[in-house]
């Protein structure tokens, strides 16, 4: 059992100091119910060999940890619905890295799974990570009695912010504001009418929009930060994909069957064009001056993890299967496509076709529909909300 017993009574949004499975463990609110049920479903079918692991990386402080665990935990379950028998860290006949589970098709057929997380902050420090998130903390343990804050946050600090500089900061530009009459204009023309803040400490740039409390919760609400918004950059959400299928193709050397790489990119406007690009070479325009009647023509440049300038690239990466930006909440509508290797070491088992997937045929790539992951878990478009 991951999640404690007992009557709950706490609704309360999650806060930012709280980890993951903190919020899911006290919230009170219905469709937080949901997603426990779901994920007690999923570890009570789990091989009890992995599961005492698995709860410790999702209880741990570690976001990536919670979530490259969860992530875990609904390919399998995700399999396992569909017949598949889930083995977890197989020895492999050569190294003694493990990948993450031997599967066995409904037909017999076997193949090696790695899941793994990959975005695109990957690489970025720990450290400013840790350091933001404490100052951020110790803002929202100072609230404010008619006012909450939006954070949009950009940039990485490389020392820590003194907090009580930055409290003292914030809640004077509060105090400047008339929270009446923003409240008012809150109700009639929207969040993106409030007033904004910017601050800055060496390279880490907040912007802070106040949001007024109605008047009758004043002086009850706990926090002072109401939402952290995804930080804002110029993102390339191929990159993260290439490395982390890369990776996997060297880390476990040569196999004795299809190896199988489960990548969930953490990225809210990953396209499928991003994942073609990734794996396939980057798509681009070409000009043809020297064709008559020709104004060019797209080709794909030989940059992707299967194609590389040399030849075929990965080729122990027998699939590359893409979630995009799937999460305990949110993985009733998030989808998935098996991008099957052009030319593998191993071919995968017809069984996962399932699944929607896409292969190269007579030079082109080809979609194909397949089971969405609400079909396999039996919900429905609007779950948890429904």
């Amino acid at each position: 059992m991951i999640f404690s017993t007992g009557t709950r009574i706490n609704d309360r949004p999650k806060s930012v100091s709280e980890t993951e499975f903190e919020f899911l463990d006290r919230s009170a609110s219905p469709w937080v119910a949901k997603v426990r049920d779901l994920i007690s479903v999923a570890l009570n079918a789990y091989p009890s060999e992995g599961t005492a692991e698995l709860i410790e990386r999702m209880k741990s402080r570690d976001s990536h940890g919670f979530h490259s665990a969860a992530f875990e935990l609904f390919v399998h379950e995700i399999l396992r619905r569909r017949g598949f028998r889930l083995q977890t860290h197989p020895k492999l006949p050569t190294k003694e890295t493990r990948p993450d589970f031997l599967v066995q098709g409904p037909t017999g057929q076997s193949f090696y799974l790695e899941a793994a997380i990959a975005s695109s902050k990957d690489g970025s420090s720990s450290s400013a990570e840790a350091m933001k998130k404490s100052a951020i903390e110790e803002l929202n343990k100072s609230p404010h009695n008619a006012f909450r804050i939006m954070l949009d946050s950009y940039g990485d600090p490389t020392t820590q912010p003194g907090s009580r500089k930055f409290v003292g900061e914030v809640h004077a530009w509060l105090n400047s504001l008339d929270a009446d009459g923003l409240r008012k204009q809150l109700e009639t023309e929207g969040l993106s009418e409030m007033p904004q803040k910017e601050w800055t400490h060496e390279k880490w740039n907040l912007t802070l929009t106040a949001v007024p409390i109605q008047p009758s919760l004043r002086g009850t609400v706990r926090g002072l930060v109401s939402g952290l918004m995804p930080e804002a950059r110029w993102m390339d959400d191929r990159l993260p994909l290439f490395k982390k299928i890369t990776q996997k193709n060297a880390h476990y050397g040569d196999l004795d069957r299809p190896l199988v790489v489960a990548v969930n990119m953490q990225a809210p406007g990953l396209e499928t064009i991003d994942e073609r690009d990734s794996l396939f070479g980057q798509e681009v325009w070409e000009e043809r001056p020297h064709e008559p009647g020709s104004s060019g023509r797209w080709v794909r440049r030989p940059n992707g993890a299967f194609i590389r300038p040399e030849g075929y690239g990965c080729c122990r990466v027998s699939a590359a299967w893409i979630f995009a930006d799937l999460s305990p909440y949110t993985i009733a509508n998030r989808r998935s496509t098996v991008y099957l290797h052009p030319a593998p070491h191993f071919p995968v088992p017809d069984s996962l076709l399932a699944f929607p997937h896409a292969r190269v045929e007579a030079a082109r790539l080809r979609y194909a529909d397949g089971l969405s992951i609400r079909e396999v878990l039996g919900l429905t478009d609007k779950w948890p909300l429904d």
